[in-house]
């Protein structure tokens, strides 16, 4: 039991360090981006534009493992430089993450900046506002949902990323899908399925509210990545066959809820997710297994 509670104390604070580096990688990423879509999209030709416009696109190409290797020889050469940064860390892993993070906020930024003119702000001077009134009343508000949209998409590749975390991170910035990643080379676990019904209550909850209350569409776009995001931890479902077991395309979280007794409804919302992923995991590792489970059931 105490290894277990030990087991639980780590996901949690791992899970602290992910959404620590997301949200500050997100926030550089939305600020350099941002820069990034403004000169693309308004400042037209000049000279080393094609060079400039190839280099903020690039970690959208480049593999994330050759991307990471050049994130890590640039820091090393800067150690031995500098003597900044003193080994890989959180404040490599944030740069990290900002740097990749940022190609996807430029285009976003760029795209909104190119579809919107410059029709409102021409007019809005020619009635007399200075610069900072029209950038605070006509662009700012215009430009605001595309950095919203840009900084959702980069905490979430921040918060999802393990090959870039591998090379740049080092001791005290592990994050949770590392630490995820390495216990499933070995084979499922019970904390992984709890994870992965979590994750799905949380999209099965969200985008049902989202289309109800009819939020904004940026929301909604935000809620779209999120399912995305969701989607693609195919390596922390669970067991397929009880999922298919329970209602054929019934979502799974449905099926794991029924195979332990559980009801989605009856879990208090002011939990932590990973209070709640613990529980569920502890009960998979102190029950019979999934097989004399589905056996009963059938």
């Amino acid at each position: 039991s105490d290894i277990r509670s030990a087991a639980d104390v780590m996901h949690v604070l791992l899970l602290g360090v992910s959404l620590a580096v997301a949200a500050g990688a997100a926030t550089l990423a939305a600020l350099a981006g941002g820069a990034l879509g403004w000169v693309l999209a308004r400042h037209g030709a000049f000279r080393g534009r094609a060079v400039f416009a190839i280099l903020a696109a690039a970690p959208l190409v480049l593999p994330e493992v050759v991307t990471g290797l050049a994130l890590l020889l640039l820091f090393v050469a800067l150690e031995r430089l500098t003597g900044w940064p003193d080994g890989r860390g959180v404040a490599t892993l944030l740069l990290a993450h900002a740097s990749l993070g940022a190609a996807f906020v430029a285009v976003v930024v760029q795209g909104r900046l190119a579809g919107m003119g410059q029709a409102l702000e021409e007019a809005a001077a020619d009635l007399g506002a200075s610069p900072g009134v029209v950038f605070r009343t006509v662009t700012w508000p215009l430009l605001a949902p595309s950095l919203a949209a840009g900084w959702g998409l980069a905490f979430l590749l921040s918060f999802d990323d393990v090959v870039l975390a591998g090379f740049t991170s080092g001791p005290g910035a592990t994050t949770l899908p590392m630490l995820l990643f390495s216990q499933l080379r070995m084979g499922p676990t019970p904390e992984a399925h709890a994870l992965a019904v979590v994750f799905l209550a949380a999209a099965g909850v969200v985008v049902p509210l989202f289309n109800r209350w009819k939020i904004s569409p940026v929301l909604g776009f935000l809620a779209a990545i999120i399912v995305a995001w969701f989607s693609r931890q195919r390596e922390f479902r669970a067991d397929a066959g009880a999922a298919q077991l329970m209602g054929r395309k019934q979502p799974m979280i449905n099926a794991l809820a029924r195979l332990g007794g559980v009801h989605t409804a009856e879990l208090p919302k002011s939990m932590a997710a990973m209070g709640i992923a613990g529980g569920i995991g502890k009960w998979f590792s102190t029950h019979p297994p999934i097989e004399e489970r589905i056996a009963a059931l059938q």
